[in-house]
């Protein structure tokens, strides 16, 4: 009788502890949000860039700069990151990001070729 009480009570345990790990793991996946920047990028070599900058931030999904449109497309895990940490990254890639002007120094060192066709903002 009490090794059929201990069996029930460890796999009462062993079940209880697997049902609570998977609805973590869907609440982490709840938290992927994507978000639309507009930028200054006007060429491969900047999308590449943007694209680099952009993918050290932790929490990043995925990514992909339209250079026809010039916006950024990102998923990225809303409990890593913020829209503020990513418009950032591309600012100090040398571009802008939505409202936010590229950072002066980040725009000086971008090739020439890259600031002869854009402004900075």
């Amino acid at each position: 009788m009490k090794k059929q009480l201990l069996f029930s009570t460890v796999i009462f345990l062993l079940a209880a502890y697997v049902f609570t790990t998977g609805a973590k793991a869907q609440t982490q996946d709840t938290t992927i949000k994507e978000v639309k920047i507009l930028t200054s990028a006007v060429c491969d070599m900047c999308k590449a860039k943007i694209e680099k900058k952009v993918n050290k931030l932790d929490g990043i999904e995925s990514l992909e700069l339209d250079v026809e449109t010039k916006i950024l497309t990102v998923a990225y895990h809303s409990d890593k990151t913020t829209v503020n940490d990513i418009k950032t990254a591309i600012t100090k890639a040398g571009y802008s990001a939505d409202e936010l002007p590229a950072d002066k120094d980040a725009f000086n060192a971008l090739p020439k070729c890259c600031k002869n066709k854009m402004k900075n903002k």
